[in-house]
């Protein structure tokens, strides 16, 4: 593969991006999933949350990605509410059919094929952490993952009907209604992996879809236990974010 040809195919990234608000009071657990396209407020009673990506590129053209090219891309949280929440974020990014190749544009698997993940996940963050879980799924080429460590990777899971590997991370620190009311970003880019030659083109658009959720830490003590606000755990945020789970029916 010359340079040339590498440089003519090109890929379109584009995002996605939603947000979920929880509210609990006592044992009873009450929830809203909505969405807008405006710009990704939700609401529940006084638990509000917005979801922002200052540096990813409006314009279309600039989400173009080469193959090991690069956008901007830096998912946070705002507690626009009144009340302090604990906040998690899910990331879902694409399986697509393709091969992948190395950095001497071998292929890296003989077999051809397969769903993979075809981007990386990149955080600069100088103690950045590296998602090394889903052993266990079936497609065995993953994208890397680095993420702030002010954030908890909580787990992952894989939808071979929709194409997908989903990651779920939640924020380690309570966030305030004021003030410090909004988290670092769980990552700052996205990298397109080295596909091998014409296996995409310009005109496909896949997409990284964010989601956020907000859950009021009022209440919270009677249900689990946080040692530390301003460091939880990733099993006591586990615990936290199955409270959602468990009344959405995941």
């Amino acid at each position: 593969m010359n340079n040339k040809k590498k440089r003519s195919k090109k890929f379109i990234i584009m995002t996605l991006a939603a947000a979920a608000a929880m509210l609990i009071v006592g044992v009873t657990i009450s929830y809203l999933i909505a969405s807008t396209s405006k710009d990704n407020v939700f609401s529940l009673g006084d638990v509000k949350l917005t979801l922002t990506e200052d540096s990813f590129p409006s314009s279309i053209d600039d989400r173009i990605m080469p193959p090991k090219g690069i956008v901007k891309k830096d998912p946070c949280v705002i507690n626009t509410g009144s009340s302090e929440q604990y906040v998690f974020l899910k990331v879902t990014v694409p399986l697509v059919k393709v091969q992948i190749v190395n950095e001497n544009d071998n292929k890296i698997n003989e077999s051809g094929k397969a769903y993979r993940e075809i981007f990386n996940i990149i955080s600069s963050d100088p103690e950045a952490l590296s998602d090394t879980s889903g052993e266990d799924f079936n497609v065995t080429d993953r994208g890397s993952f680095s993420y702030d460590p002010k954030w908890r990777f909580l787990k992952s899971y894989e939808d071979l009907t929709d194409c997908t590997h989903t990651y779920i991370f939640g924020y380690s620190e309570l966030l305030p209604p004021e003030n410090n009311n909004i988290t670092k970003p769980l990552f700052d880019k996205i990298q397109l992996r080295n596909i091998l030659e014409y296996e995409i083109t310009e005109t496909d658009i896949e997409s990284v879809r964010v989601n956020a959720f907000g859950i009021q830490a009022k209440e919270l003590l009677n249900n689990v236990r946080i040692s530390d606000t301003s460091d939880a755990s990733a099993d006591e945020l586990t615990a936290v974010y199955a409270l959602y789970e468990k009344q959405e029916g995941e």
